[in-house]
């Protein structure tokens, strides 16, 4: 799960994304697709990073969604006990800072 200054940490990464893009998605707060589309292929890329140790197979993305407000199954991935969970931050340079949860199941 990635907040919206996260997809866009991850969107810059990827440099196919302007500055004037992520600015617009701060503003609006809402994520647009070529923001998603820039956030999933710099994780896409970066999935080699984040290994099972039991399975040993790297964290697969199937997909990636933009949801604006939390339900009930999103608050309960956030209440994850911390062994099932890894909290990070992400930062490209001096801009924005974004918050990553990986839930285990």
């Amino acid at each position: 799960m990635l907040d919206l200054h996260a997809i866009c940490v991850f969107a810059q990464a990827s440099s196919s994304i302007s500055q004037g893009d992520i600015q617009q998605v701060i503003q609006s707060q809402l994520a647009s697709k070529g923001g998603l589309d820039a956030c999933h292929n710099v994780l896409d890329r970066s999935a080699l990073t984040f290994l099972d140790s039991q399975t040993r197979k790297s964290l697969r993305l199937k997909n990636i969604s933009f949801v604006p407000s939390a339900f009930d199954k999103l608050k309960t991935l956030y209440d994850k006990n911390v062994d099932k969970r890894v909290d990070f931050t992400c930062q490209l340079n001096d801009s924005l800072q974004g918050k990553v949860t990986l839930v285990g199941f």
